[in-house]
């Protein structure tokens, strides 16, 4: 797990290309790319090769007591 604090990016690197999510409901269904905190960490699964999850909801995270919240979009792809 990985301290957010020490996240190496802020939204400069972002270059324009996140849009956050604002009033109105979230895209139909719940797939896109997925940011897991917990414990102010983030959870990053083992993947073959760095980075977020993408596709639906990753394996072993369904039932989770919080509902996923829709953050934005990331290159026009929902962010959870």
């Amino acid at each position: 797990m990985t301290e957010t604090a020490y996240l190496p990016f802020n939204v400069d690197c972002l270059n324009g290309s996140f849009i956050p999510a604002k009033r109105g409901g979230p895209p139909p269904g719940q797939s896109g790319h997925w940011l897991i905190l917990q414990d102010q960490g983030l959870v990053v699964p083992d993947l073959p090769e760095l980075g977020l999850p993408f596709g639906d909801l990753p394996a072993g995270f369904e039932g989770i007591p919080s509902v996923p919240l829709w953050l934005g979009t990331w290159q026009e792809v929902p962010c959870w």
